[in-house]
């Protein structure tokens, strides 16, 4: 183990506070069907539960609810659709970026 060190105490740190949002975090960002799947078992937990206790294949229930719901079986459009709904709701970032950040954003 060196003498030397590169780590500062805790103390001599300047902590940086960002009070706006800054960007959108893409960790939960899938494909259509399985956000669409992910929808609908939200919408029918109870139901879903019960269904695959019963030994029901969970893509044929989640092609009847969609159906009923959205009037269509195909889950891509269907997951196509709640992301064009999601990105249309997101506020549009109209401020100055933080200068820590302007570095990553050129």
């Amino acid at each position: 183990m060196s003498t030397e060190s590169l780590i500062a105490p805790l103390k001599l740190y300047k902590v940086v506070y960002i009070n706006k949002a800054l960007g959108l975090h893409l960790g939960g960002i899938r494909k259509p069907a399985k956000l669409a799947m992910k929808n609908l078992r939200w919408m029918f937990k109870e139901e879903f539960q019960n269904e695959i206790s019963k030994g029901i294949n969970p893509e044929e229930f989640f092609k009847k609810k969609a159906s009923e719901v959205y009037g269509t079986e195909d889950l891509n459009e269907i997951g196509r659709k709640l992301i064009n709904e999601l990105v249309e709701s997101l506020p549009i970032y109209d401020g100055d970026y933080p200068s820590l950040l302007l570095r990553y954003l050129r």
